[in-house]
């Protein structure tokens, strides 16, 4: 479970509109499955995205991404003397937004994107349960988005 806050540019060409979209996240969950390490991960992201959008009928776009994400991943556990590492994290991967336009200034999105992950971290107990966890290669996320427009010239 997290937050993402982003900054958004788009530009009209023709019928499609082109973005570029920046992003901040924080997110921290405990990974199923590992009951016996207990295992949290949380990261801090920044995502750049390139994005062409369609409007579909009057209230919704459709916007098809493609975008990196760098930040830390840090992974501890509660339960046993697992490694507290904190690491480089970098993904990339296509992202799909339906957006619902209200008005000319808000909309409400719903999103979700998959990504390749390069680099696979393990978390590794210190004890004798000898337990681990890695990381997968691809990973997924979907959400629910609100945003504001402004006019700028």
């Amino acid at each position: 479970m997290g937050y993402r806050g982003y900054v958004e540019a788009q530009r009209r060409l023709g019928v499609l509109d082109g973005g570029v979209r920046a992003s901040f996240a924080f997110a921290r969950a405990q990974l199923p499955g590992t009951s016996q390490l207990n295992v949290f991960v949380q990261t801090w992201t920044a995502r750049l995205e390139g994005c062409a959008s369609r409007r579909l009928l009057a209230p919704l776009s459709v916007e098809a991404c493609l975008g990196a994400t760098a930040g830390a991943y840090h992974s501890y556990s509660d339960g046993v003397a697992a490694r507290d590492d904190v690491r480089p994290w970098l993904t990339v991967g296509p992202g799909l937004r339906t957006r619902w336009h209200v008005g000319r200034a808000f909309h409400a999105e719903l999103f979700g994107t998959v990504s390749y992950v390069p680099t696979v971290y393990a978390t590794v107990a210190r004890d004798h349960t000898a337990v681990s966890h890695e990381v997968p290669r691809g990973i997924g996320e979907i959400g629910l988005g609100f945003g504001h427009s402004f006019d700028l010239p």
